[in-house]
């Protein structure tokens, strides 16, 4: 019998698990073994969110490029840059979040320190952008400092108006 105690007393790293089972009358079937990898521990790396750009120009044609934190922007889709402080061992992923929100996985070249992001379409609103490692098992490191945006990505609509009578 596996017990909880069992599995608590199980070390980092491979073990070997195995069943049989026993019926009322104490016969007992063919044992089936799994081989399992424990990892309770989170990785060991810092992640920072270097930059935030956007590429969509303002009323006056600029506000393009690296954003301050809590910058405003007309941009719902951002690009992010990370740094690393080494590079993802086997099996970890950089992750990015808005708030609570998953958004996805950044793309980081092997042995690279250096990760990009771009956003996929965010509302409008206030916006807390943070990075994390995660490991194949879904261990996670520190999130980073969260960079905050305002997103006013709406168009404003035009309006017309038509004068009866005007020459």
């Amino acid at each position: 019998d596996l017990q909880a105690a069992d599995v608590l007393a199980m070390g980092e790293g491979a073990e070997v698990l195995s069943a049989r089972a026993t019926d009322v009358a104490g016969n007992q079937g063919p044992a089936a073994t799994r081989n399992i990898v424990v990892d309770t521990v989170a990785p060991t790396v810092l992640t920072t969110i270097a930059s935030v750009s956007d590429d969509v120009p303002d009323a006056g044609g600029g506000g393009t490029g690296a954003l301050a934190a809590n910058a405003a922007t007309h941009d719902n889709t951002l690009e992010l840059s990370l740094t690393l402080s080494r590079a993802l061992a086997s099996g970890e992923r950089l992750v990015v979040f808005d708030g609570a929100t998953r958004l996805g996985e950044a793309t980081v070249a092997s042995n690279a320190t250096t990760g990009t992001y771009t956003t996929p379409a965010l509302s409008n609103g206030s916006h807390a952008l943070t990075a994390r490692v995660e490991d194949a098992t879904g261990n996670a490191a520190t999130a980073s400092a969260a960079f905050t945006v305002n997103v006013t990505a709406d168009t404003p609509t035009a309006t017309a108006s038509i004068t009866p009578g005007a020459a």
